[in-house]
């Protein structure tokens, strides 16, 4: 997510301050999984404000970096430009090619906390997510809109299959 948050920015053009806190945000944004999984962006905002001051961020930047943390919410609509890349940064695999792998491994994240799918259920819910999806920065669309057609197009033939379960 922080690589790609990273490569996102360059592509458009985003540097000096707002780089830094871009990427602050990136790094922040998934610690509140060591608290909870639902709503977990707030618990990364909340957590990013009680650290990064004493690390000489100042007020206004740790509330910017929390305002990027917390765009990360679903359902999207972020804001501004920091915020797009973000949200696109951190579904960055739906358009990859490692995408299967990302999310078996997801969907072995979800069953360690007692939501198993069925398989059809499990590819019919990845493609309905993937159909809905949308990538917010131009970075983005070029260099995954093919692979997130490619990955929604391959669930449809696994969901094609009569013996998937």
């Amino acid at each position: 997510m922080v690589a790609a948050s990273a490569e996102l920015a360059r592509i458009e053009g985003v540097s000096g301050p707002d780089l830094l806190e871009l990427l602050t945000a990136a790094w922040f944004h998934d610690l509140g999984y060591v608290e909870t999984r639902d709503g977990h962006e707030a618990v990364s905002a909340r957590l990013a404000g009680d650290v990064l001051p004493g690390f000489g961020y100042a007020p206004d930047a740790v509330a910017r970096i929390q305002r990027l943390i917390l765009a990360t919410r679903m359902p999207h609509a972020p804001a501004d430009l920091g915020a797009m890349i973000l949200v696109d940064a951190d579904l960055d695999t739906l358009g990859r090619a490692d995408y299967p792998e990302w999310q078996d491994r997801l969907r072995a994240e979800l069953a360690a906390f007692g939501q198993e799918y069925a398989p059809r259920d499990w590819y019919r819910r990845q493609h309905e997510f993937l159909s809905g999806h949308r990538y917010f920065t131009a970075a983005q669309r070029t260099r995954r809109a093919q692979g997130l057609a490619r990955n929604r197009r391959a669930l449809a033939l696994l969901l094609a299959q009569p013996d998937l379960g």
